[in-house]
């Protein structure tokens, strides 16, 4: 399956390039890759989610073909550019699977407000994944 490779300029950031992949109507899940990785690295599992699942995979900055700025690769700024991606696509909440450390991920966990309905979860179940 061929996916269309979107981009999103972040405000005052990155261009992060993302495929979007399952019905717009189900659950929406960002899902992040690996140190030294991309959006690719999920290209094989996205035709095998359920139908309930609305995916966004995305390239972070620095990787990939994203864009490379100077300064901005602490783990806060990788959790700013999660919450701001989400904002740039029209997501409200979500979930999301990992594939970085724990310790990079932690900024990408936390609510960022103004999202009271946004919670996170990571190494839980998907709805429709066993």
């Amino acid at each position: 399956m061929t996916h269309q490779i979107q981009s999103v300029t972040l405000p005052g950031g990155p261009r992060l390039p993302y495929v979007e992949h399952g019905d717009p109507a189900g659950v929406p899940v960002v899902l992040l890759h690996g140190y030294s990785d991309s959006w690719r690295s999920w290209e094989l599992l996205l035709p095998e989610l359920p139908d309930t699942l609305h995916a966004f995979a995305v390239t972070q900055r620095g990787h990939g073909d994203a864009d490379r700025p100077a300064a901005g690769y602490r783990p806060e700024d990788h959790g700013a550019d999660v919450a701001a991606f989400m904002d740039a696509v029209g997501l409200r909440r979500g979930r999301h699977r990992r594939a970085l450390r724990r310790q990079l991920q932690r900024p990408a966990l936390r609510p960022r407000p103004p999202r009271p309905d946004y919670r996170p979860r990571a190494d839980r179940r998907l709805p429709g994944l066993r």
